[in-house]
């Protein structure tokens, strides 16, 4: 089965925490003193390769791990969604008037025209200015599309992850008025906090399956169904993948058996005549 962000997220954590314990704990005792000398002695064993192992597994452990942040917080307060975009801890850009008049002063002692010094500063204080917009603007697409989201969404917020809906990138770039790509790029390692967890936004953008009363349910809630009814299956008698579609469309989910197939590799379960259990 899958795993969500949450769940990545938090085994990355224990894994930097198991790695610093190695790192700082236990390689630097391989290492001190006459350890490799003393057992060697002892067991006349030669223990050169392990030195060599602990070193590389040293090295294999200072690797960079990124970390995430989240871009969107939406909390549920009293049943009503409150929205907080976390990208407004950044610190606030602004122009520097100070270093203005010193690059100014700088400017002319350099025996450049006043005029020509006057147009130095006004690029630069124009760059400056096209930057902080373009942030500005980053940041409120990021939050227009987190409302729309939440919007569209709020049974998951409130009910969990079996509520979420269909939603595609094109829907929500027409709702906030932008292209679908500028979505897309908005998106792309952002994380939001949510009361069902941390969720990478692109994980709210899902296709759908239609259903006998004209809805349709996302391919995530789905996949969960489809999981569930393995997971309380009997191991003697297994589900098949046809016996799956037959079941979702018992409860009105209109599926095609390669879809069953295709959702089940994902969750990687194995087909039925190799879950047997004699």
């Amino acid at each position: 089965m899958k795993l969500t962000s949450y769940q990545m997220c938090t085994l990355q954590k224990l894994g930097r925490n198991i790695s610093s314990r190695l790192n700082e704990d236990f390689v630097p005792r391989l290492r001190i003193s006459n350890v490799y000398k003393d057992v060697m002695t002892r067991t006349r064993i030669d223990l050169q390769p392990f030195s060599l192992a602990f070193q590389h597994a040293s090295l294999q452990i200072q690797t960079k791990v990124q970390m995430i942040q989240e871009a969107i917080k939406a909390g549920n307060d009293s049943k009503a969604l409150e929205l907080l975009q976390t990208l407004g801890n950044d610190p606030e850009l602004t122009i520097d008037q100070q270093r203005q008049v010193r690059e100014l002063i700088a400017k002319v002692r350099e025996r450049q025209s006043l005029e020509e010094a006057k147009k130095y500063i006004r690029d630069k204080i124009r760059a400056g200015k096209f930057l902080i917009k373009s942030i500005q603007q980053r940041q409120e697409t990021i939050l227009n599309i987190a409302k729309e989201i939440v919007n569209r969404q709020k049974e998951f917020f409130e009910k969990g992850i079996a509520h979420l809906k269909p939603m595609t990138m094109a829907q929500i770039a027409q709702a906030v008025g932008v292209h679908e790509t500028t979505v897309s790029r908005a998106v792309s390692g952002k994380y939001m906090q949510t009361p069902q967890g941390l969720f990478e936004m692109k994980f709210f953008f899902t296709t759908g399956i239609p259903t006998e009363e004209g809805n349709a349910l996302s391919n995530t809630t789905v996949k969960n169904m489809i999981a569930e009814l393995f997971k309380n299956e009997d191991p003697r008698n297994p589900l098949s993948d046809q016996q799956i579609v037959e079941i979702l469309r018992s409860r009105g989910i209109k599926i095609a058996r390669r879809t069953v197939a295709k959702y089940r590799a994902e969750l990687n379960i194995l087909p039925s005549h190799l879950r047997k259990v004699y």
